[in-house]
């Protein structure tokens, strides 16, 4: 990790950095790519994807106003498990780590209607589904896909991408896993995981 940070602080003259992803919450494996948000004064490019080292950079390189926008939690979300690797005096990695937790507390919860919405919704595509000709498979897959997020929502969940919430789930409810995986190598369990994916009850 050195090298990758030499790389990253002689080329950028960064401010501020946060990582976050495997390398942040040690769980990188040999395709791990090194996540990181570079704060930077100007930005030659917007993302690095550079392999240095052996490891692939995912770089994401933004200037201080943009950090301080008031869309930038939102847009910033991945950071929310972040970790500062270079800090500025006016500790701008901190202050963006903490408001996008902040964000993400405050829209974890959607209300009844969107849930309902969400149930009538994925009955509908799973009803779609099994018909069985082309696009039903692809109503299957696309409900497959849609699962995650809305096994979060129903949950009062912010969703936080499909790596993060399989991982969670797997961790933190072995029951509904197994239901994800059944549907994800064989589409004959989606119906399984999808009303399992529709309960309320808060798993993770």
């Amino acid at each position: 990790m050195d090298a990758i940070l030499d790389y990253l602080t002689n080329t950028y003259h960064p401010l501020a950095m946060i990582g976050y992803g495997s390398y942040a919450n040690g769980t990188q494996n040999a395709q791990s790519d090194f996540d990181v948000l570079l704060i930077c004064r100007s930005c030659p490019c917007r993302h690095d994807g550079r392999v240095i080292d052996g490891v692939r950079l995912d770089a994401v390189l933004r200037t201080p106003q943009e950090v301080l926008d008031e869309n930038a939690p939102q847009n910033l979300i991945t950071v929310h498990d972040g970790v500062v690797l270079l800090e500025n005096e006016n500790h701008i990695a901190q202050g963006l780590i903490d408001r996008v937790r902040v964000y993400a507390a405050a829209h974890a919860v959607r209300d009844a209607d969107e849930k309902r919405h969400l149930r009538q919704w994925s009955l509908k595509m799973l009803e779609r589904a099994a018909r069985g000709d082309a696009e039903g498979l692809y109503r299957a897959h696309w409900l497959l896909t849609d699962s995650l997020e809305i096994y979060c929502v129903m949950r009062d969940r912010y969703y936080f991408g499909p790596k993060k919430t399989i991982r969670a789930i797997e961790a933190q409810d072995p029951a509904g896993y197994a239901l994800l995986e059944g549907a994800l190598r064989d589409l004959s369990c989606l119906q399984k995981w999808t009303e399992y994916a529709l309960q309320t009850t808060a798993h993770l």
